[in-house]
């Protein structure tokens, strides 16, 4: 009897912790597919909002998953997001294009005056989460999170994924700044 008594225990517990584990499993499986989803709204959608809102959501995912390297991409994707629109606000390209060909004279100094003022302009947004400034912070964001990453020896796996957010981080940075140096 004590036998049978300790098998069914033994059988009780397997079933316990075999049924904690497929949940966890399910658990994990869900996270992917809605920071999936999440990925492809952001990516599919016109609208900065939008792809802003979506990246939260799947840097918040990331982070349940305890993927820091994937979070720390999506946040840079939000600030890329900003630097995206704000490049096609601004019709940067064609912009920058014509000054370069521009010859030097009252006209070449009228045309990045008024560059300059449609710069600052698009540097405040269409609202309070598309300024070229939350564009930093989000990119800063996404920065330090791969900075601890490479710190951080349970994470070797992702260190080389880490070296090229800080890379991808820095040059969108960069980027923000040279345009903000421009328009002062």
């Amino acid at each position: 009897m004590k036998k049978i008594m300790s098998m069914l225990l033994v059988l009780v517990l397997v079933f316990v912790f075999v049924s904690g584990l497929f949940a966890g499993l399910e658990e994990t499986a869900i996270l992917w597919n809605e920071y999936r989803a999440a990925k492809k709204s952001a990516f599919d959608s016109d609208s900065v909002d939008v792809k802003i809102a979506h990246y939260f959501i799947a840097a918040e995912k990331a982070e349940k998953l305890e993927r820091p390297d994937i979070q720390a991409w999506q946040l840079n994707n939000a600030g890329f997001a900003i630097i995206k629109w704000f490049k096609g606000e601004t019709n940067y390209a064609e912009t920058m294009k014509k000054i370069e060909d521009m010859e030097a004279g009252a006209d070449k100094i009228d045309f990045i005056n008024l560059t300059k003022a449609a710069f600052k302009e698009a540097f405040k947004g269409i609202d309070n989460l598309t300024t070229i400034d939350k564009a930093i912070e989000y990119i800063e964001e996404g920065k330090s999170i791969a900075v601890s990453g490479l710190g951080n020896e349970s994470l070797e796996d992702f260190h080389a994924e880490f070296a090229k957010i800080v890379t991808k981080a820095d040059s969108n940075l960069s980027f923000i700044s040279w345009i903000k140096e421009f328009a002062e």
